[in-house]
């Protein structure tokens, strides 16, 4: 097998910008044809075959068309084999996957958390850590900012240079001891930031961490005092990373445009999250193209106003794209949300055939209307596959029980097949891998739809298992609702035994041990 290497700025022909490099396209492959079997390798994957304009006046839709035309076009190619590498699958032309053209293969940080600590570990060094931090907490401290193996050590390099920098600075600052006022003056001005997170970082008692805050000049007044309480730090070793260096390395990163809408809807769920468990509030799970998104639902019982029985509504309405987003999000759940009311009928009327569930709930809803509003406007989400989610959440609305926080929820339900093995239509939603990665960086416990966990590769599963979490495919709304409902602690105790006992079966079983008898 021969290999061609090459990327789109490297097909670029300076003599003629626009034809140049898709001429040098069509090299490539004649090339890849004459010495087959041949792979084609290209980096910069959405530089090559970037997303067509709507008018088709922009010159890169010359080369996306050819590369398209190439791989898939009237001659077929005979074992030439093409590899594209992208970081932005979001702006690569949706030709390339939707007519299977190619097949899309995410790698990504979805590592054992072993891995993840080797590598805080190897980008650590000998960097001294102060006693109340580890490699665990450090770990936990880059979550949210941090996807991917080089998220991670980008993450512990940020707090390692702010570190080293502010080391510099104290060195500096005894060095301007004997200096005029007016250079101790200007440096502790333009260092005064960094001055303040040395004495966020060592002076844990607030000795004059207090009184300096506010002013250069204030720090100045207390220039010998800020020197003696460093003065135990003498050379690099003694000046340890501590959690003030995570937190600032944190705020930094998630400064960044790519990462600050992102954190600032997960830092929302993780206090969510931290609740006890509440009625009529669950977290569903939508996808976009490249990622898996949390969308936090709230259900309430209203007086009706109209003579709709189930609304749905978003966060924001407004005339911006993100507000036009989000209102095709909440037309688009108007209808799981109609399923979803039909499901917790057929479940209610499966408990008693002899009782007309129907009619109970008809008679009941005619003064109320079911509302269920999607928390999130941080995303775009096109329309979220969250029936499951939307049962739970009417059920736990109407019979007023508490539902766990411990889950997440993805899969349009089935309306039909009231009982066990009776699977009636339903739409199965994709992106399950996505959704299930963003639930668990969260939660423990991830259910979907039986097709689509078992479209999930093993080694994925496994991956969780082996850090206490749980993926579980139900075929029936029924098997969902002893896992969620929280009744009392003793039954709490009960379903959290059940969930330990089913992953540490499934682990025995994948590395081929025999179970124990007591599992």
């Amino acid at each position: 097998m021969h290999d061609i290497a090459t990327s789109a700025s490297a097909l670029q022909d300076p003599s003629n910008p626009v034809d140049g490099a898709v001429d040098n396209l069509e090299k490539v492959y004649d090339i890849a044809k004459m010495i087959a079997p041949a792979v084609v390798f290209f980096d910069e994957g959405d530089a090559l075959a970037p997303k067509r304009s709507g008018t088709g006046g922009n010159p890169s839709d010359k080369l996306t068309n050819k590369f398209l035309n190439l791989i898939d076009g009237e001659t077929p190619l005979h074992k030439v084999f093409t590899v594209l590498t992208t970081n932005r699958l979001d702006i690569l032309d949706p030709a390339l996957i939707r007519s299977k053209r190619l097949k899309v293969l995410e790698i990504k940080g979805l590592l054992k958390k072993g891995d993840i600590l080797q590598i805080v570990d190897n980008a650590l060094a000998d960097i001294p850590l102060s006693a109340d931090l580890t490699t665990d907490s450090i770990v936990e401290a880059a979550k949210g900012v941090s996807n991917t193996p080089a998220d991670y050590a980008a993450f512990v390099e940020k707090a390692r240079a702010l570190r080293n920098t502010e080391y510099e600075v104290i060195s500096r600052l005894r060095q301007i001891r004997h200096d005029s006022i007016k250079t101790r003056e200007n440096f502790i001005k333009f260092n005064f930031k960094t001055l303040m997170g040395i004495l966020e970082a060592w002076d844990d008692k607030n000795q004059i961490k207090t009184v300096v805050r506010g002013t250069p000049d204030r720090f100045l007044e207390h220039y010998e005092a800020v020197l003696k309480i460093l003065e135990p730090i003498q050379q690099p070793e003694d000046y340890p990373m501590v959690a003030s260096h995570l937190k600032s390395a944190r705020h930094e990163i998630s400064e960044s445009p790519t990462k600050k809408g992102k954190v600032v809807l997960d830092e929302f769920l993780e206090a969510e999250l931290s609740q006890e468990p509440q009625v009529r509030f669950i977290i569903g799970v939508g996808a976009n193209d490249v990622t898996g998104v949390l969308l936090p639902i709230a259900t309430s019982l209203t007086y009706s106003l109209s003579s709709e029985k189930v609304m749905v509504t978003g966060a924001v309405s407004s005339s911006s794209s993100a507000g036009a987003q989000m209102e095709m999000a909440v037309q688009m759940t108007q209808q799981s949300a109609h399923e979803a009311l039909t499901m917790v009928k057929n479940y209610l009327q499966d408990m008693d055939p002899k009782v007309s569930a129907a009619r109970l709930l008809g008679e009941f809803l005619d003064k109320y209307t079911i509302h269920h509003q999607l928390l999130s406007a941080s995303y775009s989400v096109g329309g979220p596959s969250a029936g499951y989610a939307l049962a739970i959440n009417t059920l736990s609305a109407l019979m007023h029980i508490p539902v766990y926080n411990d889950f997440g929820i993805t899969g349009a339900p089935w309306t039909k097949g009231v009982k066990r093995g009776e699977v009636g239509g339903s739409v199965i939603i994709g992106g399950q891998r996505k959704k299930t990665e963003k639930v668990l960086m969260y939660l423990r416990r991830m259910y979907m739809p039986l097709k689509n966990y078992l479209d999930l590769e093993k080694e994925f599963l496994v991956n969780y298992w082996t850090q206490d979490k749980d993926i579980l495919g139900v075929t029936h709304f029924g098997d969902l609702v002893p896992e969620v409902i929280c009744l009392d602690p003793e039954y709490e105790q009960v379903l959290q035994d059940l969930i330990f006992i089913r992953i540490r079966y499934k682990l025995d079983k994948y590395q081929g041990k025999r179970p124990l008898d007591n599992l």
